[in-house]
């Protein structure tokens, strides 16, 4: 495998994810006709929790918890406390305060803090199909992108399921780190040309896993369709998984930089910070960091934070390829 990794995309996938968030906050749950009449532009206050501007949320803070730990190595008992030190300490938030934490997601860090083996702990209805893991699977994808595609997927599941461990979830986090893997493959691959591979190597991957076929259907437009094409109008922005996939993806796909790409997902609307953190981290990863509008992060909280975490990422994931 040829990888093409360096700090500046690195510092790229989690600024841009913080930076994503942070422009989506502000209009969290509005409309998209709402958001054509006073579009998103750059950094705003205000919002349903009246947050400063340049404040990411529980997007952010899950990632940098998952990133953090991964610097001592995959342990997942070492996530799951850094979960409920975020849920119940404030840890890895942006003003030293939680908020837009969705019900599943803290049930599941509940669960995790009264001793719910971590197998066990994360949401299994139908109805617990939200995005919440799929922001902090992707640094695992990256950290253990050279393993087997079987074993990629093994682990992400078993991180997934933390939070959200519904067979749709966890197939939903991997086709999105997978998207990741392979955005840092090659010298100048694109993101079409990503996106290609990363279908392929998801459907050979139901071909061999026979029991992922039943929740495959549900990601139809994503694995056999050209989610690039479909019309905006056939595009939702609602929390579900699948949603929210489909919407990243076709906003990556469609923009030309990282300023209109993480823009187009901002206002699509409704759940606008999961799916503008999502959109910002594949963007940053794919155009850099130095491809983010300054004014963008001197706004940003804990920007200074957020890029040590990225240097000492980037150290860590040469070593692991290294090794």
């Amino acid at each position: 495998m040829v990888s093409n990794i360096s700090l500046d995309r690195i510092k790229g996938l989690f600024m841009g994810l913080a930076v994503g968030d942070a422009l989506g906050i502000p209009v969290e749950f509005y409309s998209r006709k709402k958001l054509a009449e006073n579009p998103v532009t750059g950094m705003r206050s205000g919002g349903t929790y009246e947050t400063p501007a340049g404040t990411w949320s529980v997007d952010g803070s899950l990632t940098f918890c998952v990133a953090e730990s991964l610097l001592h190595g995959f342990q997942l008992q070492d996530i799951a406390n850094k979960f409920t030190q975020f849920l119940y300490q404030d840890y890895w938030t942006a003003r030293g305060e939680v908020f837009d934490v969705g019900v599943v997601v803290a049930q599941s860090i509940e669960r995790i803090k009264k001793g719910t083996g971590l197998t066990e702990a994360g949401g299994n209805d139908e109805m617990d199909n939200g995005n919440g893991a799929l922001n902090y699977t992707l640094p695992l994808g990256l950290f253990h992108r050279t393993l087997p595609v079987s074993q990629r997927f093994t682990e992400i599941a078993q991180l997934s399921s933390l939070t959200n461990r519904h067979l749709r979830s966890i197939l939903g986090a991997f086709i999105f780190s997978e998207m990741g893997v392979w955005l840092m493959r090659g010298g100048h691959i694109t993101p079409q040309k990503a996106y290609d591979a990363m279908t392929q190597t998801i459907n050979e991957l139901i071909e061999e896993e026979e029991n992922l076929e039943g929740e495959a259907r549900h990601y139809h437009r994503i694995l056999h369709e050209n989610i690039a094409a479909l019309p905006e109008g056939t595009i939702q922005s609602t929390a579900y998984i699948v949603h929210s996939l489909e919407a990243c993806f076709w906003c990556l796909l469609n923009g030309s930089n990282y300023s209109d790409t993480v823009l187009k997902a901002v206002n699509l609307g409704e759940d606008a910070d999961t799916i503008g953190a999502m959109t910002g981290a594949l963007a940053g990863l794919y155009y850099g960091y130095e491809s983010i509008p300054e004014e963008w992060i001197t706004q940003l909280a804990r920007k200074d934070d957020i890029l040590k975490l990225s240097e000492e990422f980037y150290q860590k994931v040469v070593n692991v390829s290294h090794a």
